[in-house]
């Protein structure tokens, strides 16, 4: 008797454990779309229930709110948008220096991640100017719409000067060999360029008749391993006109978009990590600002803890989360997606303030 007495008590025992779980199911469940179950949960639940569920809630909230940027920014092609229309007839001076390279048999590849020249450099890159020490590309070249189009090419092989220093001197029109004299063009010029540096590479566009560069872009050699510059992808000799263009343009797309992506996927994710930041900042403001509300000398809602009132906020971010996801893939293409989380958490929030946490004076 006294074991089948036991017996029913464990059942009797499992059934509450069971109705309490489910009930607290329930009630995370509703806090989706229910304010006051928001506020329940972060007044009734204790132990690791209260305190640490509403943690994991907050920071799965926020890597869902972070999901649209993410991806949108990983899944950045830099070649296409830098040759994307308009692109000023980048492509068109480019294509023309990879021509006269490779009739030259001039070869520029990547070994060991370091640039390497094969023929004679200056058989081609044959222009200097009074006050500088170095040779150059530059060719003016006509394109399709008649549009005088001026390019330039540079080589950084000054065993004594680095690459970001070469490439500000490029952008800032200065001697990119650093004579004592400084400039090696007496006006700035907006022509558009590339610029080969022993372990990095710089792409930049300009609009014409404007000095301030429209498009710019540096890259890394480190993907790039083996890869000629000139030969690699090269057209066959009967690919000629427009098709020859659009060969080009697909070859140095893919060579941008290459360079560019160890430097893409670093500031992606730094990005990310200050927008995380920003996100966990927000849910502990918006929490201490709910406490802040229910600070009325003769509101009810003084009871209110201030941790009670930070897991309310926690509680409350997870459906912003989910639906910022769809809303920032929409706004993304306007680069509004970061925002969304931010104004759908913020509208739940004021919704909470007015409904079922109203003050009472």
């Amino acid at each position: 008797m006294s074991n089948t007495n036991k017996k029913r008590k464990l059942s009797k025992a499992e059934q509450e454990h069971r109705q309490k779980v489910l009930g607290d199911l329930g009630l995370a469940a509703k806090t989706l779309i229910n304010n006051d179950a928001c506020i329940k949960a972060s007044r009734e639940w204790t132990g690791f229930k209260g305190h640490g569920v509403p943690i994991i809630i907050a920071i799965i909230s926020i890597l869902l709110a972070l999901i649209p940027s993410l991806v949108t920014r990983l899944n950045v092609n830099a070649g296409n948008t830098f040759l994307g229309s308009p692109n000023y007839s980048y492509d068109v001076g480019i294509s023309e220096f990879t021509k006269a390279m490779h009739e030259k048999s001039v070869h520029v590849k990547v070994v060991d991640g370091t640039l390497v020249t094969e023929g004679d450099w200056n058989t081609v890159a044959d222009h200097t100017e009074a006050t500088s020490n170095m040779y150059w590309y530059q060719a003016s070249t006509t394109a399709f719409d008649e549009a005088t189009v001026v390019f330039e090419a540079f080589l950084n092989n000054d065993p004594n000067l680095t690459d970001s220093d070469f490439f500000a001197n490029i952008a800032g029109d200065k001697d990119a060999s650093k004579t004592p004299d400084g400039k090696w063009r007496s006006t700035k010029i907006g022509w558009s360029y590339i610029a080969f540096g022993k372990n990095s590479m710089a792409f930049a566009s300009y609009k014409p008749g404007n000095k301030a560069i429209y498009s710019y872009i540096n890259g890394r050699y480190d993907r790039l391993n083996g890869y000629d510059f000139i030969f690699n992808g090269y057209p066959e000799a009967d690919v000629v006109g427009y098709k020859f263009l659009e060969a080009m343009r697909s070859k140095w797309s893919w060579t941008i978009n290459q360079s560019y992506e160890t430097t893409k996927i670093a500031s992606t994710f730094q990005y990310v990590g200050i927008l995380a930041g920003v996100y966990a900042g927000l849910l502990v403001l918006f929490g201490f600002l709910i406490w802040i509300m229910t600070r009325g000398k003769n509101n009810p809602l003084r009871v209110f803890k201030i941790w009670e009132t930070q897991r309310m906020s926690y509680w409350a971010s997870f459906t912003p989360a989910v639906l910022s996801i769809i809303a920032g893939f929409i706004l993304q293409a306007s680069s509004l997606g970061m925002f969304a989380f931010i104004f759908l958490f913020g509208m739940r929030l004021m919704w909470m303030s007015m409904k079922a946490l109203r003050p009472v004076q």
